[in-house]
């Protein structure tokens, strides 16, 4: 049964809309225990309060500022493991809360430091295992490395235009610069 909550719980006025419904499941017993849900999310951004409450993959992507088809990848390769719900046919309804906002977070910093998604899922099953502190460190460490010889290779890139840009200025005289 779906119970309507009025919009300005969900920061919009005039309208309600599929995300200031509560979706089937989630149960709340009045305003009370709707304000203990509000958590504070960081962004890179700012800081957005936002309400412990499911979400359906449109808006969870849209939150997130990924495709809906990027999570249905990251959910089939087991990077996040939403709720799944009984209706929705041949593409069941996945239901996302605050907590997989943080964790899609992570996954982007990982990606954004270069780690593939394989390295990013054993951090997140080492993480939720609890035992794999050691595993975790031990990944850590091979892309810390990993980012060091990337590092030394664009330095000495950067360091060949350099001298390129300096032959060119000076009018290419002499010998041109080799790598």
């Amino acid at each position: 049964m779906w119970t309507w909550r009025p919009s300005r719980a969900c920061g919009m006025s005039g309208a309600h809309t599929r995300s200031s419904f509560m979706r089937p499941g989630n149960r709340s017993s009045g305003i009370v225990d709707f304000m203990s849900t509000v958590i504070t999310v960081e962004s890179s951004a700012q800081s957005t309060p936002v309400r412990n409450l499911s979400m359906w993959i449109a808006e969870f992507a849209a939150r997130g500022g990924v495709k809906t088809t990027t999570i249905r990848h990251y959910v089939r390769e087991g990077l996040l493991a939403p709720k799944v719900g009984l209706a929705g046919g041949s593409r069941p309804y996945l239901e996302f809360m605050e907590a997989d906002l943080r964790l899609l977070s992570a996954i982007q910093s990982g990606q954004a430091l270069g780690m593939s998604l394989n390295d990013i899922r054993t951090l997140i099953d080492e993480r939720r295992s609890s035992s794999g502190r050691a595993k975790m460190l031990n990944v850590m460490v091979q892309q810390r490395e990993k980012l060091r010889r990337t590092a030394v290779e664009l330095q000495k890139m950067l360091s060949f235009l350099d001298r390129k840009i300096a032959w060119l200025e000076a009018g290419a005289k002499g010998p041109a610069p080799h790598q």
